[in-house]
């Protein structure tokens, strides 16, 4: 980025330059050479159609004859399809002297039609025939133009048609900016704002090319209309190359920054060289090898980038948009060299002015919906990201509820045992104490059946404390633990418990909490609800998965009955909270409940505070 800006705060210093006196265009060319060019004229006849004649090094001259066999004069538009011709002279009926001459080395304002392609309108009486000699100024530079001829009508169409397309151009321009500008502003994606830089320098450098601001911009100044065309173009690849390097800034290697900041150096010299220019017109041998080595150096640069794309990636089904926008690119700058050369790959005639847009429009196409693929699949994983967020809020909102629920089940035990405990003592040994005090083998009998009503009471109080506050749970004793827990069940239901453990290395003491609590609450629903009369335990550390099996041969529960009850619900969470999964089965001989997690996704974070 820094070395954007710098780019940028030179290219502004450039422009801000005081430019050089122009130096006036040469004379076009000596009156024995028009006349051998008249002598000549059979074999430079010009029909309508496309013709690429690649670099000139000499000057073009073509001709063509223009009948009318009708009663009335008939005005000829012809229309030569290339806003950049440096000379355009028309002499006509073997005169040595002009009648119009124009190009781009000459102020817009002189040109016969205002009209971004040049237009020389013929006038020619009825029932005759003019022939006309054209002088075409391209040396050093490629020549590819698009003759035809046009009505008056046809013309005014077509410059009509030409400002509303370029209007709704420019419109959508605006819109696409400012698009791109707010998402890169509003996200603070810098990406956005180099694809609205590189769409605005895009357009400016087609609407220049095709000869709109040389009309509308300075038509006073070719001299400026000429060192814009350079500075458009390098701009533009230069935002591309910064697009390309925020899009693939993962795949950028110490040779790329290399290689791409010699081209874009190469770049700033040729900007340079024509912003400083003093005139429009260089040497020829020096602007036939200017254009040889620009057009050299752009295909090794090409292929260069070409080969960066390829280059193996993790990328995202993005980049294979990125990678088909700049296949267009490459195909829209290959069509250009071709043609400086003479030749083109696009088989249609007369659209020649218009392939630059078409690939241009086509590689924006691309770009745009690989961007938006890109936008909706960073909002995805935004959406993503927030889910998670609130998964693990309410996660940490189950750490806490379970941590509060164990702080106050640790309270209410040591309230019950220290408070209750010791007054069923005390009631003990009055009682006790009463017994020694009388005789009366009545009062005796009394006294053993109340006593033994509040011994009874005093082990229902140590289960409640055993249920609130269990006994420190270890790898090692895990297995004694729950056995003490399932004696008592046995005493009292009658079920009979098969407990099997198996622990090959050591489990975190807050996991084996967890594990003791869904136990219990499993041996609570069977006893309670599934009329059972046997229940197998199983539990085994395999790997790094926990696994609990726990099967009763009860009633189960019906589909049509809640299965959520409060029980299965504190099951579920401490479950969520494990990061495990919980899979229960019901049918008429029983219930299944398998229970699996993954100890290693399990942190001592995640534990219950004991």
């Amino acid at each position: 980025m820094n070395f954007c800006r710098a780019f940028f705060f030179f290219l502004l210093f450039l422009l801000t330059q005081p430019a050089k006196a122009q130096v006036r265009p040469a004379d076009l060319v000596e009156d024995s050479v028009i006349k051998s060019q008249w002598q000549q004229f059979s074999d430079l006849l010009i029909k309508p159609g496309s013709y690429h004649y690649g670099i000139l090094r000499n000057n073009k001259w073509v001709s063509t004859i223009l009948q009318n066999p009708s009663n009335q004069p008939i005005t000829f538009n012809l229309r030569f399809h290339n806003p950049h011709i440096n000379q355009l002279a028309v002499f006509k009926n073997h005169g040595k002297e002009p009648i119009v001459i124009t190009g781009d080395w000459y102020p817009f304002a002189d040109r016969p039609v205002p009209f971004r392609d040049f237009v020389i309108p013929i006038r020619v009486s009825p029932h005759s025939s003019d022939s006309l000699l054209f002088f075409l100024n391209k040396r050093g530079e490629s020549l590819s133009i698009s003759f035809d001829i046009v009505s008056t009508e046809k013309l005014e169409n077509l410059i009509q048609l030409d400002y509303l397309g370029v209007g709704a151009l420019l419109c959508f321009s605006v819109l696409i900016v400012l698009l791109a500008v707010y998402i890169g502003v509003n996200f603070k994606e810098s990406l956005y704002i180099s694809f609205a830089l590189y769409w605005l320098l895009s357009m400016a450098w087609l609407l220049n090319n095709a000869g709109l601001f040389y009309q509308y911009l300075w038509p006073e100044h070719p001299l400026w209309h000429y060192k814009s065309r350079t500075v458009f173009s390098v701009s533009s690849i230069c935002a591309y190359l910064l697009f390309l390097t925020l899009f693939f800034h993962t795949k950028i290697r110490t040779i790329d920054k290399v290689v791409f900041t010699s081209f874009v150096l190469f770049l700033l010299v040729k900007l340079y060289g024509v912003l400083t220019a003093p005139s429009v017109e260089f040497k020829l041998p020096l602007k036939y090898s200017f254009v040889v080595v620009s057009a050299v150096g752009l295909l090794a640069f090409l292929l260069y980038l070409f080969y960066f794309l390829l280059l193996p990636d993790k990328g995202k089904f993005t980049r294979r948009f990125q990678l088909a926008a700049f296949i267009m690119y490459c195909l829209m700058v290959l069509q250009e060299v071709f043609l400086q050369f003479g030749f083109s790959y696009v088989p249609l005639s007369g659209i020649t002015d218009l392939i630059p847009f078409l690939f241009f429009i086509a590689q924006f196409l691309l770009i745009s919906v690989g961007l938006v693929v890109q936008f909706s699949m960073r909002m995805k994983d935004a959406r993503l990201q927030a889910l998670f967020s609130a998964r693990a809020d309410e996660r940490a909102l189950s750490v806490q509820y379970f941590q509060m629920q164990e702080s106050e089940r640790s309270r209410i035990g040591r309230d019950v045992h220290d408070q209750l405990g010791g007054l069923l003592v005390s009631i003990k040994l009055s009682l006790s104490n009463l017994k020694l005090r009388f005789i009366d083998q009545h009062l005796h009998r009394e006294l053993d059946r109340v006593r033994v009503i509040v011994d009874s009471s005093i082990n229902q109080l140590h289960q409640v404390v055993h249920d609130l506050v269990p006994p420190t749970i270890s790898t090692d004793n895990f297995n004694d633990r729950i056995t003490e827990r399932i004696r008592l069940f046995e005493e009292n239901s009658g079920i009979h418990f098969d407990l099997k453990t198996a622990f090959d290395r050591t489990v975190p003491k807050s996991l084996l909490v967890h594990l003791y609590r869904i136990i219990c609450e499993l041996i609570n629903n069977s006893v309670q609800h599934a009329q059972c009369t046997n229940v197998v335990i199983d539990c085994s550390l395999q790997a790094n998965r926990l696994v609990l099996l726990y099967t009763d041969n009860g009633q189960g529960f019906q589909k049509e009955q809640p299965t959520h009850g409060n029980g299965l619900h504190n099951i579920e969470k401490r479950v969520s909270l494990l990061k495990g999964q919980v899979k229960l089965t019901s049918t008429n001989e029983g219930v299944a409940c398998l229970i699996e997690t993954d100890i290693t996704q399990y942190h001592e974070t995640d534990a219950v505070s004991l």
